[in-house]
């Protein structure tokens, strides 16, 4: 009997365990840590560099910093995460001051692209607020992102031309004289402290299909591979110590240290070059590819965008200057600071609150009052703000469809007074508004393309209820909003941009007739908005499963329960992010737009249940025996 009991007892602490171990495996699952986690390890680290540096430097060898940023986007601004462009200019200034201070210790900064579109004291004065900021810097050298070429390429040469910098770019040919543009260089050499640092610029092929394509018409990208070969033994004959490819190519790095995208496969297959500098995806990087030609470990770092990180590739060499060692790390300021506590540039400081201050009424114009939060991340799926946005260019253009780009919706909105400012915030790109019609086989193909995209944001649309199998992405269903099914042969009108109508994100349009543009996008959403406010509308347009309408005397009903706005589940991003997000190029999830996960009260609930009922159980059967 004693036996009996002992064994019972036994199986009672078994079950006990097994659902407590259930239980906290539910409740707290194991973390990897993520590149943006604010980690003691992270700012340890950026000490152990410094430190690293100094040793280094008391061996008799050189020490050469490459500090880059890149996707600033005309941040100049402190805002959130954004530390603004008098603190950065600060942090860069503490790497000069040392380089001053030293014989053996050199730096050079240089820029990624994407300087200057995308913020309303940018965009309004053209970047001349950026350019304050990059003569303070000294910057040498810049690749060409696809968005300088948002204002047209004649404003690319001048802004060089002011600030004292050049633009690389020796995979971009104009097909008209068949050489580089003027507004660029291939490379550039620079003596830092004695030693020979090449940059060799090259210029992403995606800029025909991320801006206008009035704006690059007529440009070539060469291959980039034959490209860097070509120039790196021109540039190594020239005297270059180091040769590094600054590109604006994307470049993601997962948790386990594994960098894809653009720049690791410049990395992996150019002969030789000593390291990468990538940009244009906005990701944080830092870290080492293998050369297949020479098994060398080649440096891949990227700082993020809106001068949120800052790169350093540490070089030292020898008395030869011979390369010794590379270190590669990505400084991200808000893991070191939440509160952005780093030094304050007095004179760009001032520069950038003088022009803040000029342009400030203008700003602060007041647009319209918004009742609710409006989330939106592009890489997450059809969002509340994109629907809003595609909502109100249909009306504007008063057709059953409109189609808006992900990309181009750069922020998410919060509840309150909507300034001309924020406008310029969520909107920065001056593409126009079009209609148009198209069939309903094309319509298909349009939305299809924009559903969990390879490389861009998720399409947003409204007008439309959508069906797809989120396990192969395939629309099985397509509606209006008055629920009449969409007819592959039947033409529907359409609302769009005209950076979409012209191959941007790679979409086509082909086969659409009529098209009219009836105005600039911000000037037709703000008066949209202006006129009728903004109401709360259904988000979810897009479903993850059949399309179950029954037709039933020629009326249609759909038999899914609606689900309200406030039933979504959305994740809401820092107010201030452009694109945060951990989907990198081509590694974007496919997320459900329905369906919320279990709580972990609610797994708790549930599992101390299971308990007890395994305890009454227990208790029976000892009674019954």
């Amino acid at each position: 009997m004693e036996g009996k009991n002992l064994l019972k007892n036994n199986n009672k602490l078994i079950a006990l365990i097994t659902a407590l171990t259930i239980s906290v495996g539910m409740v707290m699952p194991s973390r990897i840590a993520k590149a943006d986690e604010i980690t003691n390890e992270t700012i340890e680290l950026v000490d152990e560099v410094s430190n690293s540096d100094e040793s280094k430097m008391d061996s008799g060898n050189k020490v050469i910093d490459i500090l880059s940023f890149n996707d600033f986007h005309g941040n100049v601004l402190e805002s959130g995460k954004n530390i603004g462009a008098a603190k950065l200019t600060g942090v860069i200034k503490e790497y000069q001051t040392k380089d001053e201070a030293s014989d053996t210790y050199g730096v050079v900064t240089v820029s990624g692209g994407d300087l200057y579109q995308g913020t309303a004291i940018s965009n309004i004065l053209e970047g001349k607020p950026v350019n304050e900021m990059i003569k303070e810097i000294g910057m040498v050298v810049s690749a060409i992102g696809n968005h300088e070429y948002d204002w047209g390429s004649n404003k690319i040469k001048n802004w060089a031309d002011e600030a004292g910098f050049d633009f690389v770019a020796a995979n971009l040919i104009d097909e008209t004289t068949g050489t580089i543009p003027d507004y660029a260089v291939p490379y550039i050499i620079t003596d830092v402290e004695g030693v020979n640092v090449a940059f060799i610029g090259i210029a992403t092929p995606e800029t025909l299909t991320s801006t206008k394509a009035e704006n690059v018409i007529g440009l070539k990208f060469l291959d980039i591979i034959e490209t860097l070969d070509k120039y790196s033994q021109i540039v190594r004959a020239e005297g270059a110590d180091i040769v590094i490819a600054l590109t604006h190519s994307p470049a993601t790095e997962d948790s386990n240290g594994v960098i894809t995208g653009e720049a690791a496969e410049i990395a992996a297959n150019a002969n030789d070059i000593d390291a990468v500098i990538a940009a244009h995806n906005h990701k944080f990087v830092d870290g080492f590819v293998t050369n297949i030609n020479n098994s060398k470990e080649i440096p891949v770092v990227q700082a993020g965008y809106n001068g949120r990180g800052l790169s350093v590739l540490t070089f030292t060499v020898d008395d030869n200057n011979e390369i010794i060692s590379i270190d590669a790390n990505t400084r991200q300021f808000y893991v070191e600071s939440t509160v952005n506590d780093f030094p304050i540039d007095k004179n760009v400081d001032e520069a950038i609150s003088k022009f803040n201050d000029e342009l400030a009424p203008t700003l602060a114009t007041e647009i319209v009052d918004l009742e609710f939060d409006l989330d939106h991340d592009r890489y997450a799926g059809v969002t509340p703000l994109g629907i809003t946005v595609a909502e109100a260019m249909r009306q504007a253009g008063g057709t059953q469809v409109a189609i808006a780009n992900g990309g181009g919706i750069r922020a998410p909105l919060s509840k309150g007074m909507l300034t001309l400012g924020d406008m310029y915030t969520i909107l920065p790109f001056d593409n126009n508004v079009v209609t148009m019609k198209v069939t309903g086989a094309k319509l298909k193909e349009l939305i299809q393309h924009g559903i969990n995209p390879d490389g861009f944001g998720w399409g947003q649309y409204s007008g439309l209820t959508v069906w797809y199998d989120s396990k192969t992405d395939e629309i099985t269903s397509m509606r209006l909003s008055d629920g009449t099914k969409v007819e592959d042969d039947e033409y529907y009108t359409l609302t769009s941009i005209d950076f979409l109508m012209t191959g941007g994100d790679s979409y086509n349009f082909d086969g659409h007739i009529d098209p009219v543009i009836i105005g600039e996008m911000r000037d037709v959403i703000i008066n949209e908005w202006q006129t009728k406010g903004i109401e709360k509308l259904n988000y979810n347009l897009l479903i993850d499963g059949e399309d179950t309408t029954d037709i039933v005397a020629d009326e249609e009903v759909e038999v899914k329960p609606e689900i309200t706005p406030e039933q979504v589940p959305s994740e809401t991003p820092d107010s201030n992010e452009n694109v945060e997000s951990d989907k990198g190029t081509g590694s974007v999830e496919k997320l459900p737009q329905t369906g919320t996960p279990l709580s972990s009260a609610q797994v708790v609930f549930i599992s101390l249940a299971i308990i007890a009922v395994g305890f009454v159980i227990f208790n029976k059967k000892e009674e019954i025996a």
